[in-house]
């Protein structure tokens, strides 16, 4: 039911980016919620290319003016760069955040954030909160906090069960079981979600990019990349 409901959650907000309405995530990530950790940072490009830059970060996060309440009961916050951004608090605590290129219409924008807001934290209610309710999806997860930290590096499956205090055969088993993919299918899709995001925001080399997220043959990244995307990279960036 976790794994589930962090897939509804991750295909709710790659709807709302086809939009234009970025999100971010704002809460206590615990090992259950890991597969949200990309959602904590902004995805709006503009802060992407911004805070590529760390001292730009620093401001980035330091510094929001402009400050006013919705009619509808969110905050409306504006950066020093001109982006508008709305936070909608948690119940479970914390808060969604919300950014566009565009001004929000605030009814529209309540319409399609409070439902997120609600499977945020039905997430954090079905979350163990004892080690008695924790089942074997604790492995699971565990094993994904180290694949999203080391993804980018080569990893072998002995040395991620190894990490995770278990045999090979019985992490591949559990990982599929509770994840419908493999271990290997699940890096590879990490590494081709890092290169979009580099392909987006950076003007590095097609090869470079590859090696970043953890492709060491670009041939390997490029076979990959079009059978997951169905363009090459060069394709994808000239899309943008």
């Amino acid at each position: 039911m976790i794994n589930r409901l962090t897939e509804d959650i991750k295909n709710y907000i790659v709807h709302l980016e086809k939009d234009g309405i970025y999100i971010s995530i704002q809460t206590e990530f615990s090992e259950y919620m890991l597969p949200l950790i990309d959602y904590y940072i902004h995805r709006n490009p503009k802060c992407l290319v911004l805070k590529s830059d760390a001292k730009m970060w620093d401001k980035c996060v330091s510094y929001h003016n402009s400050t006013v309440t919705g009619k509808n009961g969110y905050e409306i916050k504006k950066c020093h760069a001109g982006i508008t951004e709305a936070l909608f608090g948690l119940e479970c605590g914390g808060n969604i955040r919300v950014s566009s290129d565009r001004e929000f219409d605030e009814d529209s924008l309540c319409t399609v954030i409070k439902p997120l807001c609600r499977m945020v934290e039905y997430l954090e209610m079905l979350i163990p909160k004892n080690e008695t309710e924790i089942t074997e999806n604790e492995l699971v997860n565990r094993c994904i906090k180290f694949l999203q930290r080391n993804f980018s590096r080569q990893l072998t499956n002995g040395e991620i069960a190894h990490f995770c205090s278990c045999s090979e055969s019985s992490l591949c088993h559990l990982f599929k079981k509770h994840t419908g993919v493999s271990l290997h299918t699940y890096i590879n899709d990490l590494r081709i979600s890092c290169a979009k995001e580099l392909l987006s925001v950076s003007n590095q080399s097609v090869s470079s990019v590859a090696s970043k997220a953890g492709f060491p043959d670009y041939n390997y990244f490029a076979i990959c990349f079009k059978k997951k995307t169905g363009v090459s990279p060069s394709e994808y960036r000239r899309n943008i």
